[in-house]
C-alpha cells in the first residue's frame, strides 16, 4: 500500500480505478474532502468577496457517480495517513516558471508600486481557495504597510490633558469650582486649569498590533511553503512582505509602544481621532475587518491544502507577458487605473504610450453589450473578457483558456465576443496550451493562439492586429 496518491488537476479519475492501481480504498474519504472543500472555499469567497465560487470563476472539486475531479487547482489534501497530490496539468516545472515570470514580470515593471488594491489583486485572485484564516496576511498585507506608511507621513493627532493646578499666583486659566472649594476651606491659593499636549498612542497601537498579526500570520504561512518547490516564487514574496513589516516597526515611534491588546477602549479613543487624520478611521476599519475575516474561517480549521488558481494564474501570465512585450518596444505605461466597485467587481485599466498614440487594456473589467441588454433586461448581464485591447480603431479581446483543447462553448463565447467588442474586423483572440490555429468563415476570424509556458506564447499571433501598425 502506498501513502501517496498522484492526481492531475482537472481531470477525472474512477475512484474504483485509484484503489485497484494504489491499494488504498479512500472512497468515503475523498466524498467528505470534496464536500468539505466545497464548503470551505464557498465560505472564503462569501467572506472576502460576498458571492459564490463561480462568480470568481472558481470550480469547486466535485464527485459524482463514484468519480472525482479537481477543478484549476494545484495542492496536497489529507486523507488519513494518505497524502492526495493534486498536480497542475503542465507539469510542476512549466507552472513554476509561469509563477515567477507572472511575479517578476509585475514586480520589475513596477505594477505594484502606484497602489496597493493591485498587489491585493494579484494575491486575492491567485490564491483565492486558500483556506486557513492566516492566508488572509497575503491579502492584506500590501495595504497594511500603505496605511502605516500613509499614518507615519501625515499628522500625528494628539490629546489635550487637562490638569488643575494649585497656585497662590496665577498661572493658567483659573477654575471657579476648585477656588472657591479652597478658599471655604480658608487657603488663599487659587485653582488654576492647565492644558498638557499628549500624543494620541491609540492609533499607533492598533497599527502596531495589525502589523504584528500579519507578520505572525505570514510566518505561519511561510512555514507550510518552506521546502517545496513549487511555492517557491511566492515564499520569496512572503519574506519580501514580512521584512517590509518588521522595518516599519522598528520606526522610533513605534519602538516606545507597548505590546497591549487592542481593547474596546482603545478603539474608542482611536475612533474620537477622526477628525484630526481621516485615515484612522480606515485603519480601525482594517483591523476589524482583517481580525473578523480570520477569525471566522480559522473556527473551520486548517487543512493542508495550499492552492494556487492555476487558471487565474494563467491569466495573470498571458497580461503580464503583453505588457512586457509592449514595454520592450520602449512604450511607456502612462498610467494604471484599478477601481473597485464592490468586493468582486475588480477592474483594470493599462495605458500604454507610443509614438502612434494610446493603447488601452483592460483586465478582468465588465463591458457592456448592446446585444445581450437588448433581448434580457439583467443588469448583470454584461461581456466580461480577460483581455479587451483598444488601440485608436481597432479593439478586440483576448480570452485565456487553461487548457489543450478548445471546447464548443469556448468558440460560442469568443463569436459573441467579436460581434459585440471588435472593430474594425470581426475578431477574436484565444490564447490556449494547445497548438496555434486560425478559423475564419467569411468576415469571422478566430485565432487560437498556442500559450504554453514550456514553449512560450505565440505573441505575434496574439498582438498581429496592433503590432502590424507599427
Amino acid at each position: 500500500m502506498k501513502n501517496r496518491i498522484v492526481l492531475y488537476e482537472d481531470r477525472k479519475y474512477d475512484v474504483e480505478t485509484i484503489k485497484k492501481e494504489y491499494g488504498i480504498d479512500i472512497t468515503e474519504c475523498l466524498k467528505k474532502l470534496t464536500d468539505d472543500l466545497k464548503y470551505i472555499i464557498r465560505l472564503s469567497t462569501k467572506t472576502k468577496y460576498g458571492v459564490e465560487p463561480d462568480k470568481l470563476g472558481i470550480r469547486t472539486p466535485e464527485y459524482k457517480d463514484n468519480k472525482v475531479i479537481f477543478y484549476g487547482l494545484y495542492g496536497d489534501l489529507k486523507c488519513g495517513n494518505v497524502t492526495i497530490s493534486i498536480i497542475p496539468k503542465i507539469g510542476f516545472k512549466s507552472f513554476i516558471k509561469m509563477l515567477t515570470e507572472t511575479l517578476s514580470i509585475l514586480e520589475n515593471l513596477g505594477l505594484t508600486l502606484p497602489t496597493y488594491y493591485f498587489e491585493s489583486l494579484i494575491y486575492s485572485k491567485l490564491l483565492p481557495s486558500v483556506i486557513e484564516g492566516n492566508n488572509f496576511a497575503l491579502i492584506y498585507s500590501s495595504k497594511v504597510l500603505y496605511l502605516t506608511r500613509k499614518f507615519l507621513q501625515s499628522y500625528q493627532p494628539v490629546k489635550l490633558h487637562r490638569q488643575i493646578v494649585i497656585s497662590n499666583g496665577e498661572i493658567g486659566r483659573p477654575d471657579l469650582l476648585t477656588s472657591l472649594r479652597l478658599h471655604f476651606r480658608g487657603h488663599v491659593a487659587g485653582g488654576f486649569r492647565r492644558f498638557r499636549a499628549k500624543e494620541a498612542l491609540a492609533p499607533l497601537i492598533i497599527l502596531k498590533h495589525l502589523n504584528l498579526m500579519i507578520i505572525e500570520d505570514l510566518e505561519k504561512l511561510i512555514k507550510d511553503f518552506i521546502n517545496k518547490e513549487s511555492t517557491k516564487p511566492l515564499s520569496e514574496k512572503i519574506y519580501n512582505l514580512i521584512n517590509k513589516h518588521k522595518l516599519l516597526l522598528e520606526q522610533p515611534v513605534f519602538r516606545q509602544i507597548p505590546n497591549i491588546p487592542v481593547t474596546y477602549e482603545i478603539l474608542k479613543e482611536a475612533l474620537s481621532y477622526r477628525y484630526t487624520n481621516p485615515i484612522i478611521i480606515e485603519i480601525i476599519k482594517t483591523y476589524i475587518n482583517y481580525k473578523r475575516k480570520k477569525e471566522l474561517l480559522q473556527e473551520f480549521g486548517s487543512t493542508d491544502l495550499h492552492i494556487v488558481s492555476t487558471h487565474k494564474l494563467y491569466e495573470f501570465w498571458i497580461l503580464a507577458t503583453i505588457i512586457k512585450e509592449f514595454i520592450n518596444k520602449s512604450w511607456k505605461i502612462i498610467s494604471i487605473d484599478f477601481k473597485i466597485k464592490s468586493q468582486s467587481d475588480q477592474r483594470s485599466k493599462f495605458t500604454i504610450s507610443t509614438d502612434k498614440g494610446s493603447i488601452e487594456l483592460f483586465y478582468d473589467s465588465p463591458m457592456k453589450s448592446t446585444l445581450i441588454t437588448s433581448l434580457i433586461t439583467d443588469k448583470k448581464n454584461k461581456l466580461r473578457p480577460d483581455i479587451y485591447l483598444k488601440f485608436g480603431s481597432i479593439n478586440y479581446t483576448i480570452d485565456a483558456k487553461y487548457k489543450y483543447k478548445l471546447e464548443t462553448k469556448d468558440i460560442k463565447q469568443a463569436l459573441l465576443f467579436l460581434s459585440e467588442l471588435s472593430q474594425p474586423n470581426l475578431l477574436a483572440v484565444i490564447a490556449y496550451l494547445g497548438e496555434t490555429k486560425i478559423g475564419q468563415s467569411d468576415s469571422v476570424t478566430i485565432k487560437a493562439c498556442s500559450a504554453h509556458p514550456a514553449r512560450g506564447i505565440d505573441i505575434h499571433c496574439l498582438l498581429e492586429p496592433i503590432l502590424s501598425q507599427f
